[in-house]
C-alpha cells in the first residue's frame, strides 16, 4: 500500500502560530519517514490573502519537507484546501490547520489508524482540552468540541478539517470542499452525509493541542453560523442507518435556543409581575436546560486541568445561553433568507 502523503495547510494571518504548526509537523514527518510509516511527503501552503506578515515567515524559513508555498486571493478555508489539494497526487491528504501544534507520535498513530482500517474515507485526530495560555472562553470552548468528538464523533461521521488525514479518493468523490460557504462549519457539514456512514473515525491517541484563542464574539459568531447551516446539516436521505440517532443529536441545537430564549424571555416578567407561577416556571427550564447540558457539564469537570470554581460553573451556563440564542438567531435568519428567495425566485 503507497505510503505517499500531501499535507495541505491552508493561512490566513497566521504569524503567531505558523511556525509552531510547521515545526511539529516537520518533527512528526521525520519520525514517520525515520520509522517507514510514510516515504513520500509535500506540503503544500496555501496563503489566502494574508494582510499580516505571514509570507515573508513562510518565505524565509527553511524547511525539512519538500513544499510548495501557493498565494491566493482570500477565499475562504475550503478554497484554499481545494487549491492545496490539486496541487498534489498522493492517494493520502493531510489537512492540517495553521494554528494546530502536533503531539509527538500523533501523526504516525493517525496514519496507522486509517492503515489498519482499509474501509475508513478519513480519520480525525482529537484535541486536548487545555489550551496554554488560553483564557476560560477558549478553554469552554475547546471542552465543548472535545465533548462532541469523543461523545458523538463516530456517530455524527464528520470530517474534522484541523487534523484530518482522508484518502485522495474521498475528496475527489465530493468534488473537492464546498466553497459557496466561507464559514469554518461549511466543510464539517458538508462531509457530514456525503461519505457512506461510519466511514469517518476519530482517533483519539493522536492529539494535537489548536492554538485557537477564542473571544466571545469569535464564539457567538461561531454559533450563529452553525445556526444558519443546522438545516444544511440534517441528513436528507432515508438510508442513513442510525438516523434517528443522528436527528436526536441535532436536537440539542434547537433544544438549547428554545430552552434558553424561554428562560431568558421570564427572567424580566418574574421580576416585574412578582409571580410565584412564573418563578417555577423559570426554575423549570432553568433544571431543563441544565439536563439537556448536563453531558458537557460532567465532560468538563472530569478533566482535572480545567477549572471548576463556582464562578467557571456558572460562566458555562451562561454561555450556554449566549450560545443557544446564538443558534437561534442564525436558524431564524437563514430560514428568513430561504422564504425570501422563493418569493423572488416564485415572482
Amino acid at each position: 500500500m503507497s505510503r505517499q502523503l500531501d499535507i495541505v495547510i491552508p493561512c490566513h494571518n497566521v504569524s503567531n502560530t505558523i511556525e509552531l504548526c510547521l515545526a511539529s509537523l516537520e518533527r512528526e514527518v521525520a519520525n514517520a519517514v525515520k520509522d517507514k510509516i510514510l516515504h513520500d511527503v509535500h506540503l503544500y501552503i496555501v496563503d489566502d490573502g494574508s494582510t499580516d506578515n505571514s509570507i515573508s515567515i513562510l518565505s524565509k524559513r527553511s524547511y525539512s519537507i519538500p513544499h510548495q508555498i501557493i498565494s491566493q486571493s482570500q477565499g475562504g478555508p475550503s478554497d484554499a484546501r481545494n487549491h492545496g489539494t490539486k496541487c498534489g497526487t498522493a492517494p493520502w491528504v493531510l489537512y492540517l490547520d495553521s494554528d494546530v501544534e502536533i503531539r509527538e507520535g500523533s501523526l504516525q498513530r493517525l496514519f496507522t489508524a486509517l492503515l489498519q482500517s482499509p474501509t475508513l474515507y478519513a480519520v480525525n485526530g482529537y484535541p486536548t482540552a487545555m489550551v496554554p495560555n488560553g483564557g476560560w472562553i477558549t478553554h469552554y470552548t475547546n471542552a465543548s468540541l472535545c465533548f462532541q468528538l469523543y461523545n458523538h464523533g463516530d456517530l455524527v461521521n464528520t470530517a474534522f478539517t484541523s487534523f484530518c488525514l482522508m484518502k485522495r479518493d474521498a475528496w475527489d468523490s465530493m468534488n473537492g470542499w464546498d466553497t459557496s460557504r466561507r464559514s469554518r462549519y461549511s466543510d464539517d457539514i458538508q462531509s457530514r452525509w456525503h461519505f457512506p456512514p461510519n466511514s469517518i473515525q476519530q482517533c483519539f491517541e493522536a492529539t494535537f493541542i489548536h492554538h485557537k484563542h477564542v473571544h466571545i464574539w469569535g464564539l457567538l459568531k461561531h454559533r450563529f453560523n452553525l445556526g444558519y447551516h443546522y438545516r444544511d446539516s440534517l441528513p436528507t436521505q432515508q438510508t442513513v442507518p442510525n438516523q434517528k440517532t443522528q436527528l436526536f443529536l441535532h436536537l440539542r441545537y434547537p433544544l438549547n435556543v428554545l430552552l434558553a430564549a424561554f428562560s431568558i424571555g421570564f427572567v424580566p416578567l418574574t421580576i416585574l409581575i412578582s409571580s410565584s407561577i412564573l418563578a417555577i416556571i423559570l426554575l423549570s427550564w432553568f433544571a431543563v436546560l441544565m439536563l439537556t447540558n448536563g453531558g458537557l457539564f460532567n465532560f468538563i469537570r472530569r478533566h482535572s486541568d480545567l477549572d471548576h470554581s463556582m464562578a467557571h460553573n456558572l460562566s458555562i451556563f451562561g454561555l450556554s445561553y449566549l450560545e443557544g440564542l446564538s443558534m437561534g438567531l442564525g436558524l431564524f435568519w437563514s430560514m428568513i433568507l430561504t422564504v425570501f428567495s422563493r418569493t423572488e425566485h416564485a415572482s
